[in-house]
């Protein structure tokens, strides 16, 4: 059964708003976002849950700011990792259906949290496609983040964490 706050999450996704409604174009650094996602199955190997991410372009030109946003589903892949934590691909999917970003061998490392109740975790996304709005996609950009997840509650939350080296790069569609 979901909880209260799982239900509300859930139900605020299709009223996330974008910023751009064409196909973005050049790199774009992520500055902040967050994530919010609920365990989807009973060994919490699948989360599904809401995003927002925003993202200000590199150079001049175009839109100076992307905000990508809407529902997304994560799959751990492996369980424990190099660093003791989990391995996981993510689907992200805008809130128009316009568009998805895959996300392949992300690495989430614990970084804190007693392991009994919560675990903080840094969190690497490796972007690897996109299709519709995002089908310019470059793969190899990143985003990393840094949350918490609720071994209890089955409720994880995370915030966008600025990196000097993430970014997100589009070429220009056909």
């Amino acid at each position: 059964m979901l909880s209260k706050f799982a239900v509300s999450i859930l139900a605020a996704a299709p009223f996330i708003s974008a910023w751009a409604d064409t196909p973005p174009e050049g790199c774009y650094n992520p500055v902040r976002g967050f994530a919010a996602s609920i365990c989807a199955n009973t060994d919490c190997t699948t989360q599904l849950g809401i995003y927002q991410i925003e993202l200000k372009r590199q150079s001049p030109g175009g839109n100076p700011w992307l905000r990508m946003s809407g529902t997304f589903r994560g799959t751990i892949t492996e369980q424990p990792n190099e660093c003791g934590g989990i391995t996981l691909n993510h689907i992200f999917m805008d809130k128009d259906m316009e568009g998805t970003i895959s996300t392949n061998n992300d690495v989430g490392c614990p970084i804190g949290g007693d392991g009994v109740n919560t675990l903080e975790i840094e969190e690497t996304l490796h972007v690897a496609q996109g299709t519709g709005i995002y089908e310019g996609l470059v793969p190899g950009g990143t985003i990393t983040l840094t949350g918490t997840l609720g071994l209890a509650t089955g409720i994880n939350t995370f915030e966008v964490t600025p990196s000097p080296d993430d970014e997100i790069c589009f070429d220009p569609l056909p």
